[in-house]
């Protein structure tokens, strides 16, 4: 996920505004990088647009991301392939079964895990 879109999710959940115009001011973009964003976000399914508002949808997605990002940061959860992997471990996995999942390389799924793991959201179990 790209960092505006991150921005923009990190502003609904902190409850700074939802009319699409203030957001816009508030990040500082276009109009064109705005709208991307905003597009993508509903493409994935975190939120909803109605009319000059933005919302979070009421689905699981939503709701687990805005309890996660109560407590973990969410610009390293949601980050390109971070956010793959970590949506790939609803049950403790090895580094080959995400792969399997992802199509990620190793280095990829490792790297993932370590930026997980620096923020306290994951822990890695040795057999």
């Amino acid at each position: 996920m790209n960092i505006s879109s991150i921005m923009l999710l990190k502003m609904l959940k902190d409850g700074t505004t939802t009319d699409l115009k203030g957001i816009m001011k508030i990040m500082g973009i276009g109009k064109t990088q705005f709208y991307d964003s905003v597009n993508e976000l509903i493409k994935q399914d975190y939120i909803d647009k109605i009319d000059s508002k933005i919302t979070f949808k009421e689905n699981p997605k939503s709701i687990v991301l805005r309890d996660v990002a109560s407590t973990y940061n969410i610009e390293i959860l949601l980050n390109d392939s971070t956010e793959i992997v970590f949506s790939n471990l609803i049950e403790p996995v090895t580094i080959e079964e995400i792969q399997h999942f992802t199509n990620l390389s190793r280095p990829t799924i490792e790297r993932s895990i370590s930026e997980l793991q620096s923020i306290g959201s994951i822990r890695k179990e040795t057999v």
